[in-house]
């Protein structure tokens, strides 16, 4: 059985600072610099399979669809004519 893949964005000081409570151990990465970054460096994104991480309460959850429209914008993604 699959486990479903939930997103949520949080501002990369949440990563970052010395009292952080997000817990890799429960998440499928090593460390706070392999997820997704926005193009300002200002937040990330953070993928975790099957229930909510009580460390993610009152975030908001994005489902795959909802984070691809997302990371599509501007604030993550050069969509400038490279010509």
């Amino acid at each position: 059985m699959t486990m479903t893949k939930h997103f949520v964005i949080l501002d990369k000081t949440e990563l970052t600072d010395e009292n952080s409570t997000i817990d890799f151990s429960q998440l499928p990465y090593t460390a706070p610099n392999v997820v997704r970054h926005s193009l300002d460096m200002t937040q990330v994104v953070i993928k975790y399979l099957g229930d909510k991480p009580s460390f993610f309460d009152g975030k908001t959850t994005y489902t795959h669809e909802e984070i691809i429209v997302i990371l599509a914008g501007d604030d993550w993604t050069d969509n400038t004519d490279p010509r």
